[in-house]
Formats: C-alpha cells, structure tokens, sequence
C-alpha cells in the first residue's frame, strides 16, 4: 500500500507543482524546497520504504504551507483529488498515519 502511495505521489509531484500558479504561491520555489524524491520512495517495493520516505512525505507539507500553497485551487488530475487542498490533506494523513506509528521518536 506505501508503495502504491509512493507511486501515486511521484507522478502527482508534478501535477501539484502545475497547479500551484492559481495559490499565489511560487511552482520552483516549492519544487526547489521538495528536492528529488528518494528513489526507494518511488519504487514497487514497500518494503524498502522508510523513514527518508516519510521525511519527504513531511517535507512536501511544510514547503507547500511554508510557500502558502495550501488552497482550494481545482486540480483536474487523475487522482482523485479536485483541490491542493485536499491533496495536501491526504499527503498529512500518509505522514501521520502511516509514518508517525511506525518512526515514534520524530516530531511530525
């Protein structure tokens, strides 16, 4: 299931960054902070998934409030997810809860 989510979240990474133009935010300057998703976090395999995945997963939060990207702008992606809003939403609910169980001794 992470890895199906880790898939889901590297082509999303880019269609996110697309639609940020509407938030007021600035695209590179979230892509910029995001850097390059660690490798195993976009693989088949969830069990190499770990906590580099979850510090991304963190990390995608905090670059997209940190740059106020956290609106209601419409997204029109295969996802599901009809706003940035909502996407981030459910990015929050993979860091807390799938990551914050399993890594106890970090501050998500």
């Amino acid at each position: 299931m992470a890895s199906s989510q880790a898939v889901l979240l590297s082509f999303s990474l880019l269609v996110v960054a697309v639609s940020l133009a509407g938030c007021g935010c600035d695209r590179q300057t979230v892509i910029d902070c995001l850097g390059e998703l660690p490798a195993n976090c976009a693989n088949e395999n969830p069990f190499d998934d770990g906590r580099d995945c979850c510090d991304y997963y963190d990390k995608m939060v905090t670059c997209h409030e940190s740059n106020s990207c956290t609106c209601d702008t419409e997204r029109d992606e295969l996802d599901g997810f009809k706003t940035v809003k909502a996407y981030m939403n459910e990015i929050q609910k993979i860091t807390l809860g799938l990551c914050k169980p399993l890594f106890k001794n970090v501050a998500w």
